[in-house]
């Protein structure tokens, strides 16, 4: 049985959504999709203002490239931008889904986390997914996990065995 306690706070909740924004399959389809549908966009908008205005299609074909490519080129930091203003909002509002003290037990069936706004209690087999990066994210639904920063174990032996614990858990 491992019991962690912690504190959570607007960072960790920010490269928890970015990691998911950046590992999630359905989100790399979005935004490989979304960056084509804006450069053929562009190129239609392009083609189309060439049967109008027959003396500035290179002048469209320049200005509607750069700002297609800039679109396609800079749709992650925007990504980024957007998911800080909405935490932010979110968090000024007082309704982020995250509580920032957190307690997390792994009991022999059950994983529990309770802070001071949630209680969650799920069994290992619902775990769909883990990931080791800034924090160990457990997925539990495509879009929720248990953060676990790095930082509370107290040596990289015990960061191991916790490891070796948990994918036991979820292998068996």
């Amino acid at each position: 049985m491992y019991q962690f306690k912690f504190s959570l706070n607007e960072k960790d909740y920010l490269e928890f959504n970015k990691h998911y924004l950046s590992n999630d399959l359905a989100n790399r389809v979005f935004s490989i999709v979304f960056r084509l549908v804006i450069a053929i966009g562009f190129l239609v908008l392009v083609i189309l203002k060439s049967f109008t205005d027959e003396g500035f299609i290179l002048y469209y074909f320049i200005s509607y490239g750069i700002l297609g490519v800039s679109l396609i080129v800079f749709y992650k930091p925007i990504e980024m931008l957007t998911v800080r203003i909405i935490i932010k909002i979110t968090k000024k509002r007082g309704k982020l889904p995250m509580g920032s003290e957190v307690t997390i037990i792994f009991e022999e069936d059950y994983i529990y986390e309770i802070t001071e706004i949630t209680e969650t209690k799920i069994k290992y087999e619902t775990i769909i997914k883990l990931f080791e990066g800034k924090a160990i994210y457990i997925y539990f639904s495509s879009m929720q996990a248990f953060i676990i920063p790095l930082s509370v174990f107290e040596s990289e032996i015990q960061y191991k065995e916790f490891k070796d614990y948990i994918h036991h858990k979820i292998n068996s």
